[in-house]
C-alpha cells in the first residue's frame, strides 16, 4: 500500500465519520467513497499536500493561501487581521523532545515561559 492509498482511506474515513450520525454508517461510507476519488502518487494536489507536510512546512503554498483566506475573513468580520507565523521547518514526525521549540504551545507571563499556566491572578497582573 502506498502513502496515496493511505491518504485516500484517511480522507474517506474523515468524511464518513463526520456524517455517519445523520446518514447511517453504510450510507456515509458510500457517500464518502463517491466524493473522494482514488488519489494517485502523481496527483498534483496530493503532491502539494505531501510537500507541505514533509518538505516545506509552514512556508508551502497551501498554508500561505489558507492564512491569507483566514486573514481576509477575520478583517471582514472583525476589522482586525490575524497574526500568523510560519514554522521555520516542516513538522517532525519522529519522537523527540516536546518543548516550545518543537511544537508545544506556550505562554509568556511576566517574562517567564510556561507550557501550562493556571494562575489567572498572576496572568492579569502581567497584562
Amino acid at each position: 500500500a502506498s502513502v496515496a492509498a493511505a491518504a485516500t482511506l484517511a480522507a474517506r474515513a474523515a468524511l464518513a465519520d463526520a456524517v455517519a450520525d445523520e446518514m447511517g454508517v453504510e450510507a456515509a461510507v458510500s457517500w464518502a467513497a463517491s466524493v473522494v476519488g482514488d488519489i494517485g502518487e502523481d496527483d498534483e494536489e496530493f503532491k502539494a499536500v505531501a510537500d507541505c507536510l514533509f518538505v516545506s512546512g509552514g512556508g508551502c503554498e497551501l498554508v500561505r493561501e489558507a492564512v491569507a483566506e483566514a486573514n481576509a475573513k477575520s478583517v471582514e468580520a472583525t476589522g482586525y487581521g490575524l497574526y500568523s507565523r510560519s514554522f521555520p521547518s516542516p513538522p517532525s514526525y519522529f519522537v523527540g523532545v516536546y518543548d516550545m521549540y518543537n511544537s508545544q504551545p506556550y505562554v509568556v507571563v511576566n517574562g517567564k515561559v510556561y507550557g501550562r499556566y493556571e494562575d489567572v491572578e498572576e496572568f492579569e497582573k502581567g497584562r
